[in-house]
């Protein structure tokens, strides 16, 4: 753990304020200053600002069930697109698999057909010498 860089007074004054229930500690909308204030002045101020009509309106329905279900076609339409290219690939896999096998087979049977026909052409050429030779 790195050393602090308050000292042990500090500390337990910072301690003291954290647990005083009557103020409120917060970061301050601008720049990087904290701002300790009376909490029922805190509430009062939060409230002018809820109960200002020329900003905010009261809305009709909750907008969080549409961000919900937006989210939630997101969602579906993603998992849809993850699974249409799992069966692609499964799909693409299968073919190649079987490709592989029968051109294995394939590249057996020619083999062997060559090997076939080689056979028969020294043995008909042996036959050929044996009887004319």
């Amino acid at each position: 753990m790195p050393k602090s860089n308050i000292s042990h007074k500090e500390q337990v004054a910072l301690s003291e304020l954290k647990s005083d229930d009557s103020i409120i500690i917060l970061r301050s909308d601008k720049g990087r200053s904290t701002v300790v204030m009376n909490k029922e002045q805190y509430i009062e101020k939060i409230n002018n600002l809820i109960m200002d009509n020329k900003t905010y309106r009261p809305l009709n329905r909750d907008p969080t069930t549409y961000i919900y279900i937006e989210r939630e076609r997101e969602t579906t339409l993603y998992i849809c697109i993850y699974m249409y290219i799992y069966v692609y690939i499964c799909i693409y896999m299968y073919i190649y698999v079987y490709i592989c096998i029968y051109m294995y087979i394939y590249v057996y049977i020619c083999i062997y057909m060559y090997m076939y026909v080689y056979i028969c052409i020294c043995m008909y050429m042996y036959i050929y010498i044996y009887i004319y030779i």
